[in-house]
């Protein structure tokens, strides 16, 4: 099992090569990144412990992100690495400002983890929800370096928990000191297969939305777009969930709703396709102000880092991605205490099933299905209300995990 995972990591490597040399954008990020790694670890400082953070990507930093801050705030002098495994990630964080230095996560190769691992010297490394990789866990096991695994999710059908699979990927489970996971089935099923370290400590996103709850903004352009309208905002978008929200807007009832759509995308080409798609009373945020957004039905916000704090000005949302690979961060969009709507695509995504279960978000299989849902908290500010408290209360019970983990981390010596 472990040659063919070894085959495969190298198989992956090769693709994107291939996929690099005829301009792959990702794929040429993704090369070059891995290819300044060492440069980057030239400004690693040498005046104290040194604590290594990895995300795979844009959303596993935002789920990272308030641990990230409140060990720089618990131990100041203390070095802090922060690695991605992707280029979405890595293109929007390079510059983040709570991390000394700031890289794409090595490939996992022995030879390569073994250079990472002498050159950094972690004391310590926390890994965020999805990110497993046999030999950087491996070998920090045999460093006797610390490795925790945090807001992680656990499903039945995964290969940590079926026959044969379970036999190599166990061996990656063995190396992590403690897993703190977002539910009860996750930490049920690590008892199953003999792991009592294990705390239930809910999802940190919730310490971080909440965080971003109180950090307003002013923005001219949207003020003007949103000014005595009711406003849908759409969040991380595709093609897929375009169409059906184009599809909404032509309906009866829906005539005087305004469309903030954030694309997951935002290449000239698909900003091209959303335009047409959307009509003629569609226009750019960067080609926007004030004067043109207040007489705009839909606009495309076509910049990076703006959707969790657009939400606000939302009285309902849509959140893309459920028609294809997966859904987009929910919590971003609720803590706001407005209905959060998403496809079918959403197995995956623990927050989804509790979102639902609390009476916060909605499962739409079509434009028709989004109507009948929409409709009546676009009339009914009561409605609208009752499902504000109910956000406000459910946020309150589940926050806290970053406090939890931290509390453990100052009982450990680095």
């Amino acid at each position: 099992m472990q040659l063919l995972y070894n085959i495969g990591i190298c198989l992956y490597g090769l693709l994107v090569r291939l996929l690099a040399l005829f301009g792959h954008l990702q794929a040429q990020r993704w090369l070059q990144g891995r290819r300044n790694i060492w440069k980057a670890l030239e400004k690693l400082p040498q005046n104290g412990p040194t604590v290594w953070f990895h995300t795979a990507s844009a959303g596993e930093f935002e789920q990272g992100r308030p641990l990230i801050e409140a060990y720089r705030a618990a131990y100041p002098s203390h070095v802090i690495v922060l690695t991605f495994f992707s280029p979405s990630g890595y293109e929007l964080q390079k510059n983040y400002p709570g991390a000394d230095v700031i890289c794409y996560l090595p490939e996992d190769k022995p030879a390569l983890v073994q250079r990472w691992l002498l050159r950094v010297q972690p004391s310590m490394a926390i890994f965020v929800k999805y990110e497993f990789w046999y030999h950087h866990f491996t070998q920090l096991k045999s460093h006797n370096i610390p490795l925790l695994l945090v807001s992680a999710p656990f499903r039945p059908n995964q290969a940590f928990f079926r026959w044969p699979t379970k036999v190599f990927w166990g061996k990656m489970l063995a190396a992590v000191r403690h897993f703190y996971v977002q539910d009860a089935a996750s930490a049920s099923l690590l008892h199953g297969i003999g792991y009592s370290n294990v705390t239930v400590c809910g999802d940190t996103r919730l310490d971080r939305v909440l965080a971003l709850l109180n950090s307003p903004i002013e923005d001219p352009i949207l003020d003007a777009f949103c000014a005595d309208y009711p406003v849908l905002v759409a969040g991380s978008t595709w093609p897929a969930d375009e169409k059906l929200l184009a599809a909404l807007l032509q309906m009866p009832g829906f005539e005087n709703v305004r469309l903030l759509v954030v694309p997951h995308q935002i290449n000239a080409s698909s900003l091209a396709q959303s335009t047409a798609l959307f009509g003629p009373n569609t226009q750019r945020y960067s080609l926007s102000n004030p004067q043109i957004a207040a007489d705009t039905r839909v606009l495309l916000l076509n910049t990076m880092g703006m959707l969790s704090q657009v939400y606000r000005y939302a009285q309902v949302s849509y959140v893309g991605g459920g028609f294809g690979k997966g859904i987009h961060n929910l919590l971003e969009p609720a803590v706001y205490g407005i209905p959060v709507f998403f496809g079918p695509k959403n197995e995956k995504f623990l927050e989804a099933s509790t979102l639902q279960k609390a009476g916060i978000g909605f499962e739409v299989l079509s434009a028709g299905m989004l109507a009948n849902f929409l409709q009546p908290f676009l009339t009914s500010g009561e409605k609208r209300q009752r499902l504000k408290v109910n956000a406000q209360q459910w946020f309150a019970t589940q926050a806290g995990a970053t406090t939890t983990i931290m509390a453990d981390i100052s009982q450990m010596e680095l």
